[in-house]
């Protein structure tokens, strides 16, 4: 009696044995990328997570999770998740990538970890794997966060009145609730979009890294001679949660 159950032991051992491979060899996913470029607080930035397959791993979707207060977004065309470059399949040795944009506030002062959750099939087995992927980040030291791009409002003549535009270059990663007043009109009729006090930015009032947008300014010459006017332009923003101010001046010249 014993001497069977040793044989039904020893064949069940057997039987574990020889099926073992064939787990082994079922597909899986590596993480590649054990750290992202590094992103400064307070931008946004596209971060690249390569991945190398074993067997061939279809419906290969990667959803992130960040610390508090981090944004993650993924591509327009993949809602919810992000896939991979070339598609949803990983075949044997193939290495490709996801993306994933990360908007870091400017607390966020210290390196940080995104989990990610990775779905995919294998041999029609529905498979999830977890990683960690460390993301850098940087502090913002820069002197000057905008950069005054338009000096001149070029020409006017005298009675008339125009529409004009200033542009302004982020130098800082994100300043947000950028507000324009001119100053010092000598004489001038300035006003703004919407009857307001002051003018934002054309496609909203923040101001990227990088980025260039304008403010529109409406100027009337009526009653005002001939000759260059230098006016000053006062910029309020908020960045890291402080309020800030930027001073620059504008050239406009009204013709007879």
């Amino acid at each position: 009696m014993r001497h069977r159950t040793l044989t039904t032991a020893i064949a069940i051992l057997l039987v574990i044995g020889t099926a073992s491979p064939a787990l082994a060899a079922q597909g899986e996913v590596k993480l590649r990328t054990k750290s992202t470029a590094t992103i400064v607080a307070g931008d946004s930035a596209w971060v690249a997570i390569n991945w190398q397959g074993k067997g061939e791993l279809t419906d290969f979707q990667v959803v992130a999770e960040a610390p508090r207060g981090v944004e993650v977004t993924y591509p327009e065309n993949t809602p919810g998740f992000t896939g991979l470059m070339n598609g949803h399949v990983l075949s044997d040795k193939e290495m490709d990538f996801t993306a994933l944009r990360l908007s870091v506030p400017y607390a966020q002062t210290r390196s940080f970890t995104v989990k990610l959750r990775v779905s995919y099939k294998s041999d029609g087995r529905a498979v999830q794997d977890d990683f960690d992927v460390s993301v850098p980040v940087a502090t913002y030291r820069a002197r000057q966060d905008i950069a005054q791009v338009t000096d001149s409002l070029g020409s006017i003549a005298s009675g008339d009145s125009a529409w004009t535009q200033v542009d302004f270059t982020g130098l800082a990663p994100m300043a947000e609730g950028f507000d324009v007043v001119v100053t010092d009109p000598a004489g001038l009729t300035v006003s703004y979009p919407s009857a307001g006090t002051s003018a934002s930015l054309y496609f909203n009032d923040v101001l990227e890294d990088g980025e260039t947008d304008f403010a529109a300014i409406h100027v009337d010459t009526t009653g005002v001679a001939p000759g260059t006017y230098k006016l000053g332009v006062k910029v309020s923003y908020t960045m890291a949660g402080r309020t800030k101010a930027f001073d620059g001046t504008l050239a406009l010249t009204v013709t007879g």
